[in-house]
């Protein structure tokens, strides 16, 4: 059973606390000086549209089918004194899918659309260092958005990004909600992760320090009473003649439980190494992934770092080992700007039984991007097919993936 949490202060008194620090600045500030100051003058509004159609049968047999219509609107206030504001509403809405084909995440449960407010934030910087306040987008490797839906995951958390030291981007955050796919609300990240009536949140740091041609990085991520995850990434890149440049890259991840271990007692960890080459409009890739026999890594919340994680399948189950091999092709180079496509294809296997009499599993995936340009500047169309067979995360099932996605960004003001 969860122990006890710890709780933190209810968001009536965080947007309190916002509201009166904002009204505390404007207050300083005569109301016609304050009309003609960059915060008011320099505010934008960004339109950002999404189409997206998604087929995935399996052979269970199931079948899931949406197409749903929508997007989000950012708008930014210009900064004064170094503070600004942003809100950010996101919808989406059912454009087609029948009831029982459900489950694609596009939409709320039962085919129903959605609208949340995914970010409200008030944002300082200055001195070398960003803070930004309440409901944001987070880009780390274990905890970030997870675009690959109808809408971004958000957080509520409170973050301060400084780079006060050369080549050096340091990060620490306090995350204590999230907003899912297709939610409407915002939860702790412990019930989030299936634990309800807990109200716990995850404390991030992490170091980035980068110098040519290497980048190294490294994050922990200490999810209270659940896990305590510390990555680690280290890239290169070696430019060897104008057509062909060299890329290798390693990482490592630790894993265990800590607290009350809502989520049990585990300790595990994986690493990887991947390498590729750019020439002429070519990107070979090959990479692989082992992961520790102690248990599956555990990451409920946001996508999954690991080379071998592709567009379906993480390979990251327990003593899982993986390897990948990936082309991909930008056709500017032969006159079709704007085009670009690429394959990949895993295959893993495990010694762990699982009850599957066939261990090996296989993925393909297929992309096709197309962003044109002139009177279409903006626009820009996906379209995806994944084929998995033997899935070693969902017990041997084969199924296929078929997704349309498309997108259109434009400053209103």
């Amino acid at each position: 059973m969860p122990g006890k949490t710890r709780r933190p202060i209810s968001n009536p008194w965080k947007l309190t606390v916002l509201l009166l620090a904002a009204c505390a600045g404007l207050a300083t500030a005569e109301p016609l000086s304050l009309l003609n100051t960059p915060f008011i003058t320099n505010t934008t509004l960004k339109l950002h549209a999404r189409g997206y159609y998604l087929h995935r049968h399996f052979d269970t047999p199931q079948t899931q089918e949406t197409l749903a219509l929508g997007g989000w609107v950012d708008l930014e206030s210009g900064e004064w004194h170094g503070l600004s504001f942003g809100l950010t509403p996101y919808t989406s809405q059912r454009g087609a899918g029948a009831d029982d084909r459900d489950g694609g995440g596009l939409l709320r449960t039962g085919q129903k659309g959605y609208t949340v407010l995914g970010q409200a934030y008030a944002r300082w910087r200055g001195r070398d260092s960003e803070i930004t306040l309440h409901r944001q987008i987070l880009d780390t490797p274990m905890l970030n958005s997870f675009d690959v839906k109808m809408t971004p995951i958000t957080f509520e958390a409170y973050t301060l990004e400084n780079r006060s030291f050369t080549n050096l981007a340091l990060t620490l955050s306090q995350v204590e909600k999230i907003k899912p796919w297709s939610a409407t609300s915002f939860h702790s990240l412990s019930e989030a992760a299936g634990f309800a009536g807990t109200d716990d949140g995850m404390t991030l740091g992490g170091a980035v320090w980068t110098t040519e041609p290497l980048t190294v990085q490294v994050w922990e991520y200490y999810a209270h009473n659940l896990a305590n995850s510390v990555y680690a990434q280290a890239d290169a890149r070696w430019p060897r003649t104008e057509s062909i440049t060299w890329l290798l890259s390693a990482q490592g991840l630790h894993q265990q439980d800590v607290g009350a271990a809502y989520a049990g007692e585990f300790q595990t960890g994986m690493g990887g190494l991947l390498g590729s080459v750019i020439w002429n409009g070519f990107t070979l890739t090959m990479g692989g992934t082992i992961t520790d026999h102690g248990a599956d890594i555990y990451n409920p919340w946001a996508s999954y770092p690991g080379y071998t994680s592709l567009m379906e399948e993480d390979c990251n189950v327990a003593g899982e080992k993986a390897w990948m091999v990936g082309v991909a092709y930008d056709f500017a180079t032969v006159g079709l700007n704007g085009l670009s496509a690429f394959m990949n294809h895993s295959e893993s296997w495990t010694d762990e039984s699982r009850g599957l009499s066939d261990p090996e599993q296989v993925e393909v995936d297929f992309t096709v991007d197309f962003k044109p340009r002139g009177w279409w500047q903006g626009l820009s169309l996906r379209a995806r097919a994944a084929l998995v067979r033997n899935s070693l995360s969902l017990k041997g099932t084969d199924y296929e993936d078929f997704r349309i996605i498309m997108n259109y960004e434009r400053a209103l003001f």
